[in-house]
């Protein structure tokens, strides 16, 4: 039988046998990213939108583009520079020479043999079939066998007819049904769904959670329901419920969730927004309310971690009540949440995890005033007490990268720490801001998603990896970022920085205009140097309005590095440079950033600006 297979590079791609091999050696690769791959090779050298390489690789399925992105990334990784061209705006091509090759012809056998087989997996790759003599097995052999498999039997039928439960997680629930959401007033069928829908796939992103899939709802769209006796047909646990009204220029909903067996209300919530576009509605009001379900979630694994931990009970009281404020990251209560950690030490001295919940504590704030050596101080405690620490080396990693410019020992640390805990979501995010300072991209966006994919619904993540897209050039995705990390938490500081410039660069003024004005009165607006700008569609007065504003101020956060950024804006690439040198003679924490940033591009190959980075460490 004659079989097609494909040659590029070092690799042969066989795509019957969902293979693919270097040098004779197997490459491990996901199905869809081998599916990818396939499609590539199909159209070797054609250029595939986003759209289209999707609808090659997922067919009918909805899926985000993370996915796509995700796939890009892990085939890049799989096969090495050079493969996989990203061409801007446009699209991706796969860019390699692929030589079809037809193997020599095989004889089919002639005498039968026993083979072995093996189910494809992600990490494994099909067996070769092995011809094997017959020989006789024993009766007893045989006989155990038969058992094994017909206990194998009734286990997967005790497992399809839900006779085997699973343990109920921190809400005492498994299996979710979302209902229709109900309108009050003026109703709109796709709101009704829409709501719904979104709910259900940013709900399943928790991954304590089963939940239904829409399919399993629509029938009941437009309906009065009983949510309870709903939920007792979908066979669920809790249901979420809700309902939407539209008042003058704004929408409100209402979200419920409530226990099918008793009706009891385990969380209900209220959420207002401008009257946006349905789909802004939707994202917006599903991605708050899951990230309060997911923070319920979050603070029972921690009491859990402790169940079988030895220590005196006040202190693991205090210990989590710090942790319920840093998993939310709430920046105004970190004097109290600080203050819990201190008296957890108090109560328990001996306490690693006590001394690594205050490093993270103080470590967790807006880095202008930051008690480094208290931080640092509690790290190394807490590491002494327990080498195993992931929460430790996380907190020691982000000391030496933000504070030391310490690349080598802030590297080992979050490596220390991915090695205790390879699930610690902190360590993962840390660890790609640390990777994106020294414009290593790709292995930053892959250290992000799993810090995202392990908590979704934290806007520092969504706006670390806005900020490594805006670096890296990747705007449009970028924006996608930046608007999760805004849906989840309104005003998020970080967020909004890393809009203003994006907006800068793309000239996007009026979304400039719209975050910068927004709350301020008609007459403020109209005296606002922006205001004037744009009108004139001349930036240079706003700019060098900023510029005299910094140069006026004294002690101001970040005062020369900012500088720089705005001289850049109107051209003044010498003042810019003197502004970054003067930034390194302040020591100012944040100039590591200008290696990557996307706004030093136009300074990036000035032999002073390649100066400043090999002063820090950061080699060019």
């Amino acid at each position: 039988m004659n079989k097609k297979t494909y040659e590029f590079g070092d690799f042969t791609f066989d795509p019957e046998q969902k293979r693919l091999t270097r040098d004779g050696r197997n490459v491990p690769l996901q199905p869809k990213v081998f599916d990818m791959l396939a499609a590539f090779i199909e159209r070797q050298g054609q250029l595939f939108s986003r759209e289209e390489l999707m609808k090659a690789v997922w067919a009918e399925t909805y899926v985000e583009e993370t996915n796509l992105r995700f796939c890009i990334h892990a085939l890049r990784k799989a096969l090495g520079d050079g493969f996989v061209e990203t061409v801007p705006k446009r699209g991706y091509r796969f860019v390699a020479e692929v030589r079809e090759k037809i193997p020599e012809q095989i004889p089919e056998p002639i005498a039968e043999v026993e083979t072995s087989t093996v189910e494809i997996t992600e990490n494994n790759a099909p067996p070769e079939i092995v011809r094997k003599t017959q020989s006789p097995k024993p009766i007893w052999l045989i006989g155990i066998s038969v058992v094994s498999i017909l206990c194998l039997l009734i286990l997967a039928f005790a497992w399809q007819s839900n006779k085997i439960e699973t343990p109920k997680n921190a809400l005492g629930i498994n299996t979710l049904a979302v209902l229709p959401f109900a309108s009050v007033g003026e109703a709109d069928a796709g709101l009704q769904m829409g709501l719904a829908d979104a709910m259900i796939t940013n709900l399943g992103k928790i991954k304590q959670l089963k939940i239904l899939p829409i399919g399993s709802i629509q029938r009941y769209a437009g309906q009065n329901l009983d949510s309870l006796e709903t939920g007792r047909e979908l066979n669920a646990d809790a249901v979420l419920e809700g309902s939407y009204r539209y008042e003058n220029e704004d929408v409100r909903v209402t979200a419920r969730l409530l226990r099918v067996s008793n009706g009891e209300t385990l969380w209900t919530e209220t959420f207002t927004a401008n009257k946006l576009t349905n789909l802004q509605i939707e994202n917006l009001i599903s991605l708050r309310t899951a990230r309060l379900l997911w923070l319920k979630f979050a603070q029972t694994e921690d009491e859990n971690s402790l169940a079988n931990v030895k220590v005196n009970s006040e202190a693991k009281e205090n210990y989590l009540a710090g942790r319920k404020i840093w998993q939310s990251r709430e920046l105004k209560r970190r004097e109290e949440m600080m203050r819990f950690f201190q008296k957890a030490i108090e109560l328990a001295p001996d306490w690693s995890l006590a001394y690594s919940g205050l490093a993270e504590a103080i470590l967790n704030e807006d880095t202008f005033s930051t008690d480094w050596k208290t931080a640092e101080q509690a790290a190394r405690r807490a590491v002494e007490l327990d080498a195993a620490n992931a929460q430790a080396h996380t907190a020691l990693g982000q000391i030496f990268h933000r504070n030391n410019w310490d690349w080598d020992n802030a590297g080992e640390s979050f490596k220390k720490a991915l090695e205790s805990n390879p699930n610690y979501a902190p360590a993962h995010h840390e660890y790609g801001v640390f990777l994106t300072i020294q414009r290593r991209f790709a292995e930053a966006e892959e250290e992000m998603e799993k810090a995202v994919e392990a908590e979704p619904f934290s806007p520092f993540y969504h706006a670390s990896l806005c900020e490594l897209y805006s670096f890296d050039q990747r705007f449009e995705e970028a924006l996608k970022q930046c608007d999760d990390a805004q849906n989840i938490e309104p005003d998020f500081w970080r967020t909004r920085k890393q809009l203003f410039w994006i907006y800068a660069q793309k000239q996007m003024y009026s979304e400039m205009s719209a975050m910068i004005l927004g709350k301020l009165s008609d007459s403020d607006k109209a005296k606002h140097p922006l205001t004037r700008a744009i009108a004139e569609n001349d930036l240079r007065p706003f700019w060098q309005n900023l510029i005299d504003e910094r140069l006026r101020s004294k002690g101001g956060a970040s005062n020369s590095l900012a500088l720089a950024t705005f001289y850049i804006q109107i051209g003044e690439k010498e003042k810019a440079l003197d502004s970054l040198e003067q930034s390194l003679t302040e020591r100012e924490m944040f100039l590591p950033t200008a290696n990557a940033d996307s706004v030093f591009d136009s300074i990036r190959n000035e032999e002073r600006f390649k100066n400043v980075m090999r002063k820090i460490d950061l080699q060019q």
